[in-house]
């Protein structure tokens, strides 16, 4: 493949590499929680996000060696997809520190306000309906123990 077709892209990079990072992160701390119905569910999520962000990390690679130029449809947003992976990397984060309990409705109100531009009530309702449905079906249908954070 000639030199001139490559296109490197770093902004394409930055979000697996992020997510890379904050996976092996996960792994390396989530090894604490020790709940007998789910102690194995840190593991899997640091798995998965890692397994993820190598997919995401080889099709930016490969989409950097296609060379092709860019459909009018690729334009990527860079405002908006920075402000994606801030508040996903921030709702890692409220997992670690304070858990799924406050950092699920805490990523839906967000998201829904910020990135979907919904009504505010309806991103409110939105925040409720998340915990109430984490908190019915893993706190009391399953009865398992939810990660309640390093820091509660």
């Amino acid at each position: 493949m000639p030199a001139s077709r490559f296109r490197f892209e770093p902004m394409l990079l930055l979000p697996p590499v992020g997510f890379a990072g904050v996976a092996l992160f996960y792994l390396h701390n989530g090894h604490g929680f020790n709940d007998p119905s789910s102690g194995q569910a840190p593991a899997l999520y640091g798995q998965a996000m890692l397994v993820l962000s190598a997919l995401v990390l080889a099709i930016a690679l490969l989409r950097s060696f296609r060379g092709a130029p860019a459909m009018p449809g690729d334009q990527v947003d860079l405002k908006r997809a920075l402000a994606i992976y801030a508040i996903l990397c921030g709702f890692i984060a409220l997992i670690f520190a304070l858990g799924f309990y406050v950092a699920v409705p805490v990523f839906l109100l967000l998201f829904l306000l910020l990135i979907a531009r919904a009504k505010p009530w309806f991103c409110l309702a939105g925040a409720a309906l998340g915990l109430g449905l984490l908190w019915g079906v893993f706190g009391q249908l399953l009865h398992m123990r939810v990660f309640a954070g390093y820091l509660l």
